[in-house]
């Protein structure tokens, strides 16, 4: 990539002599999208803009390199002047039991698939071992410099929070995934201070604490951990020497930030992107782009500043909430919570699409959403390219029509390829072409009857519900004349303040400005793939492949073996007859069309199916794909093999239907269920013994094959976890003839199937006792390590009054302070030490700074007390006879003369019922109350009338009405 970078610098040089020629000669700089500093010039005739916080993105989920440089001049074209790339890093699980699956995943199942599996990394490099969809380094670098040549940036998604895990949701060292040994750093698997290992999750509250010290089911990386930080940066240092140019990071918001509590805060930002930026600087001349993944609050009583300071940050309520809209056929606009130069935007993204409710869009509805979205003025836009057309997804594509039993008929999606076109369509493209040539001109959105409009500069993108016809609208502001709809090439009449014209598109969508951009071309680059991945392991006498070379005039296949051929459009080959044991067969697939020719090669290994540790199903019922879902329902979480319909078995003996599927014997499967695919299926059986077969036609497990040394079997009473004294546990062996254990690498002792070992017994806070189990039984031997780490409890700080609490005259709290040698208390004017606990009196508003240290660590925690001033007027809400408030964890908001924004009310308690206190602005006479759940959604909202000398409205249970009341105590209660 030197080349590559030393262009690059050399265009910025370039760049800053002649913005200096152009100042010096009094050039005017009017056209500010057609200079890209960092592009050949090739890249100005499609007008793409530079600053990637201006740009429209190109979301290429899944996509591999070679897929994304072979669409790079379709990109450009369609006026994307950024691209973004799923993760680089290795992936867990590429290869599973020797098979690498290739289906994307199914909407709304989650588990599906393996796009997931992108997002549990096991490395912190950029892939280049062939265990990803994504491809070598090499075509990472060769993509990079083909988008240089057009203009395109390049970002690269990055995942910093978490690795891969095993059966998820532990927060311990038995769940980090295997593979982070094997092929990152074997340390991580048994060193506790890579990792945050404690007993809390994510989910469990809004808390900064919960949010950056908690797991998301992933084991969550010790971002403080200056091995950590330096694993991460070196890993964004490789990815720009590969010609990257931004990052978006993965659940930023559950990285702590310096502006955390001491106790946990980090300087994983600024050391990370700091130095980052500073090589990106050196190597190019040019700025770093970098945002994170910041989903709909980064917490209590904490600001977006924290992360702004460092990057831009996704606005996501705002682009959910305009499609929310949109799908429902209600014409609005774009509502955002962030400045719009620090905000990514979106009409949906890949988690909302496989996670959440965009699936039920149309494709209609996205396009209509995203001619809004992609011009806010300032702001960094996301295309999210579909996996699926919304016809596959939706009944009659209609919006909300979600078909059914999608998983098993839905035709999936393959990794590494661009399945759907939508995002080239000539209605995106003109959207895109418009904010390019509209860049730093505000944008004016609104809503005319049945359209939603935003007007920039002397032009205007229009989203018309009724779909094609004929429009007549106000031009709002746009100067009389005529105008040219890029997407039709229609002509629109501005005359008299009205603006007229047809548009014909099938989405309703119209971008009306002078001299518009040409469409994108209709002609796609040939898509390859095959329905077994590369790098798969078969067994049998050969292998059956399904190639597929979509837009193809022409294709053609060969196989090491001999095999070959052409085709069109899909063909199901078989190859690899002649091979014997551990040798490969290697297939070449080609398909030419206008834009040329277009090359894969996938290799597979001929490989003997080990019997060992297999159960095994027969087959009498012709079931075509014969599955089977193993899970253990005696462990929280479950414990299961795969999601639902499980693991494709084996076809071990093709003249008896017999199936075979090997089984990991320390799982403690306990039950199973056998079949076709998730449609015909057995009853929930009792999970047969390893080397047993269940017959369909008999009911019965039967022993099938019985091996003649087994793999011991190690099973603990108690898996590696953290204990609070010490702890008997028993390790237990199975099917050995030999076995040791060893405590903490002290010589091996012998055993005969199980002992018991004390662990814990003299552990401070924070030490680890490691055990190691080894057993043999003939030629198979085993070894498995075990980690009981003593509970660092970290001191806690309880409050007689809650935090937060408004006062009149005065306030009494006692602070009382657990697990901590000393402690300290503040009220910014004096500080005194204290043990235990203390009492304190406010009498104005008064923040304590608690800080309790513990060996060498220093904890803080604030309360804050306001005293009321008589002259603001609140009121309180009471709607504690309408149940509705305590679904979905809602809370009440309100605001006031019909504002745009509502806020959130305090939550306070008196005589055992809650009310919500909202400050009444000066000048109110009325108040809209509303119920908001935790994504932001607003619900049920309700305006009524302020009376004066009322303070306390009471709800009915039907939340329809109400009555008013007066207290003169209510406001002196405690919050609650």
């Amino acid at each position: 990539m030197k080349n590559q970078r030393n262009k690059r610098m050399l265009y910025s040089i370039c760049a800053i002599i002649l913005s200096v020629v152009m100042v010096l000669l009094d050039v005017g700089t009017a056209n500010k999208y057609v200079f890209a500093s960092t592009s050949s010039t090739s890249s100005n005739s499609y007008e793409l803009v530079d600053n990637t916080q201006d740009a429209s993105i190109l979301h290429c989920w899944n996509w591999s390199y070679k897929t994304i440089e072979d669409n790079m001049q379709l990109i450009a074209e369609c006026g994307y002047s950024a691209l973004q790339t799923s993760p680089a890093t290795q992936p867990k699980d590429y290869t599973y039991a020797g098979v690498v699956g290739t289906d994307v995943g199914t909407p709304g199942y989650g588990g599906t698939g393996n796009w997931w599996k992108l997002y549990q990394p096991v490395t912190e490099s950029v892939c280049d071992n062939g265990q990803t969809w994504l491809g070598t380094k090499a075509e990472l670098e060769s993509m990079c410099e083909t988008a240089e040549d057009y203009g395109i940036k390049v970002i690269v998604d990055v995942v910093a929070n978490h690795m891969g895990n095993i059966t998820g949701w532990k927060n311990s060292l038995s769940d980090v995934s295997l593979q982070v040994g094997e092929y990152w750093n074997k340390d991580m698997l048994t060193d506790a201070s890579f990792w945050h290992i404690n007993s809390y999750q994510v989910w469990m509250s809004d808390s900064r604490l919960h949010f950056t010290m908690g797991t998301l089911g992933m084991p969550d990386l010790n971002t403080a951990d200056k091995r950590v930080q330096a694993y991460i940066s070196n890993y964004l240092k490789e990815l720009i020497d590969c010609g990257v140019d931004g990052y978006r990071f993965d659940a930023a918001k559950h990285i702590e930030t310096p502006d955390d509590d001491p106790a946990y805060a980090s300087d994983f930002w600024p050391t990370v992107l700091g130095e980052a930026r500073s090589y990106y600087k050196s190597k190019t001349g040019g700025d770093l782009y970098v945002y994170g993944e910041i989903l709909n609050t980064v917490g209590d009583n904490f600001s977006i500043n924290s992360y702004t300071k460092y990057m831009s940050v996704t606005d996501n309520s705002a682009g959910n909430h305009l499609l929310e809209a949109f799908r429902n056929n209600n014409v609005n606009t774009l509502s955002m919570d962030y400045a719009a130069n620090v905000s990514v935007l979106w009409a949906e993204s890949h988690d909302t699409y496989m996670n959440e409710s965009a699936r039920y869009a149309s494709d209609k509805s996205i396009v209509r959403t995203w001619a809004m979205v992609a011009n806010k003025d300032n702001a960094a836009k996301l295309f999210f390219v579909r996996p699926y057309n919304s016809v596959d997804i939706l009944e009659g594509d209609v919006d909300g029509s979600l078909k059914s039993n999608l998983n098993n008929t839905l035709t999936q999606a393959t990794m590494g390829t661009c399945a759907t076109y939508t995002w080239a369509s000539k209605e995106v493209a003109a959207i895109n072409h418009f904010n390019n040539r509209m860049v730093n001109n505000q944008d004016n959105m609104g809503t005319d009857g049945n359209i939603a409009y935003c007007v920039r500069g002397n032009g205007m993108v229009l989203a018309n519900f009724n779909g094609s016809g004929q429009i007549s609208m106000s031009s709002h502001g746009m100067a009389d004349g005529t105008y040219t709809d890029e997407v039709s090439r229609n002509t629109f009449t501005v005359a008299n303040g009205v603006i007229s014209g047809s548009i014909n598109s099938e989405y309703g969508i119209a971008v009306i400005y002078k001299n518009v951009m040409p469409n994108p071309s209709t002609s796609y680059p040939v898509q390859i793939s095959a329905s077994v991945g590369n790098g798969t392991n078969f067994y049998g006498d050969s292998l059956n492949v399904t190639i597929e070379a979509l837009y193809a005039d022409s294709a053609t296949y060969s196989a090491s073996t001999g095999e070959s051929g052409s085709f069109s459009g899909s063909k199901t080959i078989n190859i690899g007859k002649s091979l014997s044991i551990g040798e490969s067969v290697t297939l070449t697939v080609t398909g030419t069309n206008s834009r040329g020719k277009v090359t894969q090669v996938y290799t597979y290994t001929k490989n003997e199916y080990d019997m060992e540790n297999c159960i095994f199903f027969k087959n009498t019922s012709g079931w075509s794909t014969v599955t089977a879902y193993a899970w253990n329902d005696t462990v929280s979480p479950v414990k299961k093999n795969a999601s639902w319909p499980g693991e494709k078995m084996f076809e071990c003996d093709s003249q008896n239907g017999i199936y075979a599927l090997k089984i990991d014997p320390d799982a403690g499967y306990t039950k199973i269920i056998f079949s076709n695919n998730g449609s015909s299926q057995t009853k929930d059986l009792t999970i047969g013994d390893i080397g047993y077969l269940y017959n369909m036609s008999t009911g019965e497990w039967e022993l099938y094959y019985e091996e003649s040394d087994k793999t011991p079997t190690i099973v603990a009473s108690q898996e590696s976890s953290t204990i609070t004294a010490a702890t008997d546990i028993t390790f237990s062996v199975k099917d050995a003839e030999y076995a040791t254990y060893s405590l903490n690498g002290n010589d091996p002792i012998s055993f005969v199937d199980s002992v018991t070992v004390t662990v814990g017994d003299n552990l401070e806070e924070g030490e680890t006792d490691t055990v190691e189990i080894y057993a043999e039984n003939g030629t198979k031997t085993k070894t498995v390590t075990y980690q009981y780490t003593m509970d660092y409890t970290e001191p806690v700080v309880t409050a007689s009054v809650s935090d937060g609490t408004t006062f009149t005259d005065s306030l009494d709290v006692k602070f009382t302070v657990t697990n901590a040698s000393t402690a300290t208390i503040s009220d910014g004017a004096t500080t005194s030490s204290f043990e235990d606990s203390i009492s304190v009196t406010a009498t104005d508003t008064t923040t304590y700074t608690i800080v309790a240290t513990k060996g060498d660590k220093n904890y803080t925690f604030t309360y804050t007390y306001t005293k009321d001033n008589e002259d603001e007027n609140y009121i309180y809400l009471n709607v504690s006879a309408c149940s509705w408030f305590g679904n979905d964890s809602a809370v009440a908001v309100s605001k006031f003369n019909n504002e745009s924004e509502y806020t959130k009310c305090e939550k306070i308690t008196y005589n055992n019922t809650v009310y919500y206190k909202a400050l009444v602005p000066e000048g109110a006479t009325s108040v809209t109350i509303a119920r908001m759940i935790p994504n932001g959604n607003i619900y049920n909202n309700l305006t009524i009338s302020l009376v004066s000398e009322k303070n306390v409205w009471t709800s009915n249970s039907s939340f329809n009405s109400g009555n008013w009341t007066y207290s003169s105590e209510i406001g002196t209660t405690s919050a609650n």
